[in-house]
Protein backbone atom coordinates (compact mmCIF):
# COMPACT_ATOMS: atom_id res chain seq x y z
CA UNK A 1 0.00 0.00 0.00
CA UNK A 2 1.14 4.15 -0.78
CA UNK A 3 0.17 7.06 0.90
CA UNK A 4 1.48 9.52 -0.28
CA UNK A 5 0.67 13.59 -0.07
CA UNK A 6 -2.87 13.59 0.60
CA UNK A 7 -2.80 16.81 -0.45
CA UNK A 8 -1.84 15.61 -4.19
CA UNK A 9 -2.56 11.81 -4.27
CA UNK A 10 -4.80 10.04 -2.72
CA UNK A 11 -3.88 6.21 -1.05
CA UNK A 12 -4.09 3.26 -3.46
CA UNK A 13 -5.21 0.86 -1.40
CA UNK A 14 -3.91 -2.39 -3.14
CA UNK A 15 -7.15 -3.85 -4.16
CA UNK A 16 -8.89 -3.85 -7.53
CA UNK A 17 -11.44 -1.16 -7.68
CA UNK A 18 -13.17 -2.58 -10.55
CA UNK A 19 -16.87 -2.88 -10.70
CA UNK A 20 -18.71 -5.27 -12.75
CA UNK A 21 -21.78 -3.07 -14.58
CA UNK A 22 -24.02 -5.92 -15.25
CA UNK A 23 -24.02 -7.74 -11.61
CA UNK A 24 -22.37 -4.70 -9.27
CA UNK A 25 -19.69 -7.32 -7.76
CA UNK A 26 -16.41 -5.85 -7.06
CA UNK A 27 -13.29 -7.80 -8.14
CA UNK A 28 -10.90 -8.51 -5.28
CA UNK A 29 -7.84 -9.35 -7.16
CA UNK A 30 -4.32 -8.07 -5.32
CA UNK A 31 -2.59 -9.46 -8.06
CA UNK A 32 -0.51 -7.21 -11.26
CA UNK A 33 -2.29 -3.80 -10.01
CA UNK A 34 -1.64 -1.04 -12.23
CA UNK A 35 -3.10 2.66 -11.83
CA UNK A 36 -5.49 3.55 -14.62
CA UNK A 37 -6.89 6.43 -16.35
CA UNK A 38 -10.79 6.65 -15.82
CA UNK A 39 -10.87 9.27 -18.61
CA UNK A 40 -7.78 8.11 -20.83
CA UNK A 41 -4.87 10.50 -21.76
CA UNK A 42 -5.28 9.40 -24.95
CA UNK A 43 -8.56 10.42 -25.25
CA UNK A 44 -7.66 13.66 -23.59
CA UNK A 45 -7.63 13.01 -19.80
CA UNK A 46 -5.22 14.14 -17.02
CA UNK A 47 -2.83 12.72 -14.38
CA UNK A 48 -5.11 14.27 -11.70
CA UNK A 49 -5.70 12.32 -8.44
CA UNK A 50 -9.61 12.10 -9.09
CA UNK A 51 -9.26 10.40 -13.14
CA UNK A 52 -6.56 7.51 -11.51
CA UNK A 53 -8.49 4.54 -10.33
CA UNK A 54 -6.32 1.37 -9.18
CA UNK A 55 -7.27 -2.03 -11.44
CA UNK A 56 -5.64 -5.41 -12.12
CA UNK A 57 -4.09 -5.53 -15.61
CA UNK A 58 -7.06 -7.94 -16.92
CA UNK A 59 -9.52 -5.01 -16.19
CA UNK A 60 -7.11 -2.40 -16.72
CA UNK A 61 -6.96 -4.04 -20.54
CA UNK A 62 -10.69 -4.64 -20.48
CA UNK A 63 -11.73 -1.42 -20.15
CA UNK A 64 -9.21 0.28 -22.56
CA UNK A 65 -10.69 -2.39 -25.32
CA UNK A 66 -14.39 -0.95 -23.90
CA UNK A 67 -13.06 2.53 -24.97
CA UNK A 68 -11.73 1.52 -27.94
CA UNK A 69 -8.08 1.62 -27.25
CA UNK A 70 -5.57 -0.91 -29.30
CA UNK A 71 -2.64 -2.10 -27.69
CA UNK A 72 0.59 -1.45 -29.54
CA UNK A 73 1.54 -3.61 -31.49
CA UNK A 74 5.77 -4.78 -30.64
CA UNK A 75 8.47 -2.84 -32.30
CA UNK A 76 10.15 -6.01 -33.45
CA UNK A 77 8.40 -8.74 -34.89
CA UNK A 78 10.52 -12.22 -35.81
CA UNK A 79 10.97 -12.52 -39.88
CA UNK A 80 8.89 -14.65 -41.58
CA UNK A 81 10.75 -17.69 -42.66
CA UNK A 82 9.94 -19.90 -46.02
CA UNK A 83 10.48 -23.34 -45.95
CA UNK A 84 11.25 -25.08 -49.57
Amino acid sequence: MFCGDRRQYRCITGIDEYIDQTSGTKCSSTFQLQVDHVHPLALGGSNQPENLRVLCRTHNQLAATHLGIARKKPRFTEPETEFF
